[in-house]
């Protein structure tokens, strides 16, 4: 049996359905999480969507596996400064 189940989720105004749930969520815990992702800054936001949805440009600086170190580098390029990057993982980690 599956413990799994499909589900989508709404990031940065696109839905995403390949988003996977246990079945032994609650609804409670799904509202609380959402919540969590809701109140999140734009950049904390920013850095889960790349995770969620990642761009072939930040694909191409993957070796073998997801790695967060390229994702650093990816948003360096970007023009992002190092203190905000480690603000929005921080904030994302803390969940």
């Amino acid at each position: 049996m599956d413990d799994y189940q499909s589900a989508g989720i709404v990031l940065n105004g696109e839905f995403s359905p390949e988003f996977e749930i246990p079945n032994n969520t609650t609804p409670e815990s799904i509202c609380i999480a959402m919540e969590s992702l809701r109140n999140l800054s734009d950049e904390a936001k920013h850095v889960i969507s790349l995770i969620i949805d990642t761009p072939q440009e930040l694909q191409n600086m993957m070796r073998f596996e997801f790695e967060l170190t390229r994702v650093k580098e990816f948003l360096r390029l970007k023009g992002w400064k190092i203190e905000t990057i480690r603000s929005a993982i921080k904030e994302i980690k803390s969940l």
